[in-house]
C-alpha cells in the first residue's frame, strides 16, 4: 500500500520468477541487493565456523553451479578436440 502511494520512479525493484533462487533462500543466512550492481546476493553460513561471522555476500551459488557446469563442459569440449576425440 505504502509503495502505492509513491512514483513508480522514485523507487526501484527487482523482479523475480517464483520459486527462483529458492535454494539459495533456503540456506542462506542472509541476502541484501546490492545497490551498486542492483543485483540479488547472498550469505552462506561457514560449517566450519565455531564463532557468528560477518556476512560475506557473493552472487547465488546456483548461479555459480550453472557457470562451473558451462566451463566444465566447454573445457571437456575443446579437450575432446585436441585429443581428436579419444
Amino acid at each position: 500500500i505504502e509503495l502505492s502511494k509513491r512514483n513508480r520512479d522514485s523507487f526501484d525493484y527487482i523482479d523475480l520468477e517464483y520459486g527462483q533462487y529458492e535454494e539459495d533462500f533456503r540456506i542462506c543466512s542472509a541476502y541484501r541487493i546490492n545497490p551498486e550492481t542492483k543485483q540479488l546476493e547472498f550469505s552462506y553460513p561457514d560449517p566450519n565456523a565455531t564463532e557468528p561471522q560477518e556476512p560475506v555476500y557473493q552472487k547465488p551459488l546456483t548461479e555459480q553451479l550453472k557457470e562451473t557446469q558451462q566451463a566444465v563442459a566447454e573445457l571437456t569440449l575443446l579437450l575432446s578436440t585436441m585429443t581428436g576425440g579419444m
